[in-house]
């Protein structure tokens, strides 16, 4: 009924308008021509009238300066002329105006020319002049006026006008709307109105009206249809109500159906719907995806059949019972794709209950935990097993030892442990860097592999250590052939970088259960018994034994000594003179280290390299350098310019820091650099070329000389003296002990101090032990002796007072008859 209304309304108001446009649009375009036709009139007549004007002021314009310029013209007055000119170009209307002479030539000009768009208006007159009974032509002024300024006043006009006529026929259609719409629009408006209100109210009442016109007539008609639709509305009203309220909840069960069917669709879980038979009735995209299978392929198929491996009948039985009794299964179940590959799934199934029935679906959920069992296999990988080699890493070594011990402990064949330790690995990762270092270690592990049985184990235990479990295999002889096949091979040749290296390795066996019945004393066993091969020359098998265990336990204590003497600083300085070999005068000291033990003076010869071979050796080297450098200090106090010759290792040469860490020591001394004389093995420069280059320029840059101790022991390699930057040069005292027997030594000594002397190095002759040796060293030019001839290591103080008394002329007498002692 509201929707009829207002239909009614509507069609009243389009029939409003038609009739108002119907008696408005003739009349208003009839008074909007009218007016269009008067103003275009009056424009036009405006338009000539100005015109015409135009015209007049030019030819008045023409004949006023025609008359003004001919005694101008005829005087040849130039200046008047241009005055007159210039007074031109300030008239608005003035184009362009051109005086010329009898002959065409052009006397003066204003103005510009006209473009093509421009309405212009151009007149012309010829000067003359009266002189007795001649006429004389004097010229022509050309005059061009343009129409501009009179457009700008009509279109000013117009502007001024149009407005006004426009007022009129807004007035004209005014009163025409105003009529139209008090007698047709009124009415109307009203009749719209009562229909709009019974339709917004939703009402079925009949319209009041009181006119008889033709709208009366059809309200009338209205009100009458109105009273027949009243008498069906209410049943139909009730019936679309009902129909309405069962729409809503179809459509809401529609929706979520719709919504629950797109998440299963959605989610990455693979989901089935099959029978109380476990045959597939619905799939989603994602069991699609996961099986390789096509929808088609898999209806009314068992799922057994399809996508889960059929595995035993008994397994598949108990899922049945299960779901039989708990309505529900979970596990691990070996799936199928299309292709036959095969994927472990994790599978979930629960039966589906409607309206309380017995389960007549089950719902099948599972997905592919492929990625999961690859994570544990490689944490366990990872966990277990070595990342560079492949091989088994402490923790899996240790396990399967263990296991080992177990079996054998059983069977009673035993086995055998090996430990592995390569030969001078550390040379490889500091000279060529840890990447051909591990690039070593991979290799060599490949060829260890090549020489064992598949039961055997080889384990990388860490850096350039790895044990061998060899099973059954109790027999020393047996072993022994094991092992030389591992060195052979480990022997051979290895080419890495271009470089060609041969890496040897250190072996201990301890069998089991002689040499231990747990897994820990065996490792310490083996362990003990590759240190042993190592210490006898490396590249060899040691088998344990009680004695090599001791010897370690000697070891032990002894590192643990030193490292308490090291904590403890228990390490003193002795101090040898060096003196100049023409004046016996001591020159300088070479400071030698002491191990003050409680109960005795320990030697270097007895700590010295098996700290060096524990890494205890910078920290000893740093003691050393502080008691040096204080020792100075307190001989500059004292007025003794001495200087004084320190040993440097190895290992300390090459610290990265080594020469900041020494300029740190010498200043926190108060010591110049240059009283300390550096002594360095011909050894360290051979075997670290190029570090050793870039350290010995610092250091003498900053001052400390550089001594190559031990010349003839080694190498003795005549280039080294000429490529690196030394000073002095120490001869070992083995070539100065056979200068009183062997002329060849004499010759070989004499040779070498010309030759370093050629160079400009100091030469310093070790072990002066006899008045004999002096003498000739000194005849041969050498510079500075060292030995007990001119005094042995002695503390400061008791140094000091030695090279006092020796100041003097040595007597050469005393010193022969003097025992001979032991060398240092």
């Amino acid at each position: 009924m509201r929707s009829f209304c207002g239909f009614l309304g509507q069609a009243v108001g389009r029939s409003r308008q038609g009739l108002a446009a119907k008696l408005l649009l003739p009349a208003l375009s009839l008074s909007l021509g009218v007016g269009l036709l008067l103003f275009l009139f009056f424009s036009e007549k405006f338009a000539r009238q100005a015109e015409e004007d135009l015209r007049n002021r030019l030819d008045s314009f023409l004949s006023t300066q025609a008359a003004e310029l001919e005694g101008p013209v005829w005087e040849f007055d130039q200046a008047a002329i241009d005055r007159l000119f210039r007074s031109y170009a300030l008239m608005p209307d003035l184009q362009r105006v051109r005086l010329t002479d009898s002959q065409g030539a052009t006397l003066a000009l204003a103005g510009a020319d006209p473009s093509p768009s421009d309405r212009t208006f151009a007149a012309s007159r010829r000067l003359t002049r009266q002189a007795g009974s001649e006429t004389y032509n004097l010229g022509r002024l050309e005059v061009v006026f343009n129409d501009s300024r009179i457009r700008q006043g009509l279109a000013a006009s117009r502007k001024a006008e149009l407005p006004a006529a426009l007022g009129l026929a807004v007035l004209f259609a005014g009163v025409l709307v105003v009529t139209v719409h008090w007698h047709l629009g009124v009415p109307l408006r009203r009749l719209r109105e009562s229909l709009e209100r019974n339709a917004a109210a939703g009402l079925r009442s009949p319209l009041p009206w009181q006119s008889r016109d033709e709208l009366g007539q059809v309200v009338d008609a209205y009100n009458a249809m109105l009273a027949e639709v009243n008498q069906y509305t209410g049943s139909l009203e009730l019936a679309n109500a009902e129909l309405q309220a069962e729409n809503l909840q179809r459509r809401l069960a529609e929706t979520r159906l719709t919504l629950f069917k797109t998440m299963v669709e959605a989610t990455d879980t693979a989901m089935v719907i099959t029978d109380r038979e476990l045959r597939v009735q619905e799939t989603n995209a994602a069991c699609l995806r996961l099986t390789g299978f096509a929808a088609e392929e898999l209806a009314g198929r068992p799922v057994w059949e399809t996508f889960l491996f059929p595995h035993d009948r008994d397994r598949m039985a108990a899922v049945q019972r299960c779901l039989e009794a708990n309505a529900a299964w979970a596990g691990e179940w070996r799936g199928l794709t299309s292709q036959g590959a095969r994927l472990p799934l994790r599978v979930t199934i629960n039966a589906l209950h409607f309206s309380g029935d017995a389960a007549a679906h089950h719902v099948l959920v599972f997905t592919d935990i492929s990625e999961q069992k690859a994570t544990q296999k490689l944490l366990k990988s990872l966990a277990y097993s070595d990342s560079l080699t492949g091989l088994p890493n402490r923790a899996l070594f240790m396990d399967r030892l263990e296991r080992e011990i177990c079996i054998e402990t059983r069977r009673g064949r035993g086995f055998a442990l090996l430990f592995v330790d390569l030969d001078n690995f550390k040379w490889i990762n500091d000279s060529m860097s840890h990447a051909v270092g591990d690039r070593v270690l991979a290799a060599l592990a490949g060829r260890m592999r090549q020489c064992l049985r598949a039961e055997d184990t080889l384990a990388r235990m860490g850096g350039d250590e790895f044990t061998v479990i060899l099973r059954e295999t109790g027999d020393a002889v047996v072993v022994e052939r094991v092992v030389a096949a591992l060195l052979a091979r480990m022997a051979e040749p290895l080419e890495v970088d271009g470089a060609t290296l041969e890496i040897g390795a250190s072996i201990g066996a301890a069998l089991y259960p002689n040499d231990g019945a747990a897994s820990e004393t065996l490792m310490k066993n083996a362990d003990t018994a590759m240190y042993a091969a190592k210490a006898a020359g490396g590249s060899r098998l040691r088998f344990f034994e009680p004695a090599i265990a001791q010897k370690a336990q000697a070891r032990l204590n002894l590192r643990n000594k030193l490292k308490r003497a090291i904590a403890r600083r228990e390490f003193v300085l002795h101090f040898q003179p060096i003196v100049a070999m023409a004046t016996g005068a001591h020159v300088h000291y070479e400071a030698l280290v002491r191990w003050n033990r409680p109960k005795a003076l320990v030697q270097p010869a007895q700590f010295i390299e098996f700290a060096e071979n524990e890494g205890l050796i910078n920290h000893i080297g740093r003691q050393v350098f502080d008691m040096a450098f204080a020792q100075l200090r307190d001989w500059a106090g004292e007025g003794v310019p001495a200087t004084m010759a320190v040993n440097v290792s190895r290992s300390q040469f090459l610290e990265e820091d080594f020469v900041e860490d020494l300029l740190a020591r010498a200043t926190r001394h108060g010591v110049a650099p240059s009283r300390m004389v550096l002594e360095i093995t011909e050894s360290l420069l051979i075997t670290d070329s190029a570090a050793a280059k870039v350290v010995l320029a610092r250091l003498i840059a900053s001052g400390f000389r550089i001594a190559v101790d031990d010349f003839g022991v080694g190498y003795s390699s005549l280039s080294v003296l000429v490529e690196y930057p030394v000073q002095i040069v120490k001869l070992d005292k083995s070539l100065i002990r056979p200068l009183e027997c062997d002329p060849r030594a004499r010759a070989m000594v004499s040779g070498f101090i010309a030759l370093f002397q050629s160079l400009g190095l100091e030469v310093v002759a070790e072990g002066v032990e006899t008045a004999v040796q002096h003498e000739f060293l000194a005849a041969a030019g050498c510079n500075l002796g060292q030995g007990w001839l001119y005094g042995k290591p002695m503390p400061a103080t008791p140094a000091l007072a030695a090279a006092s008394a020796m100041e003097s002329r040595l007597v050469v007498s005393r010193l022969r008859d003097k025992d001979r002692p032991v060398a240092q």
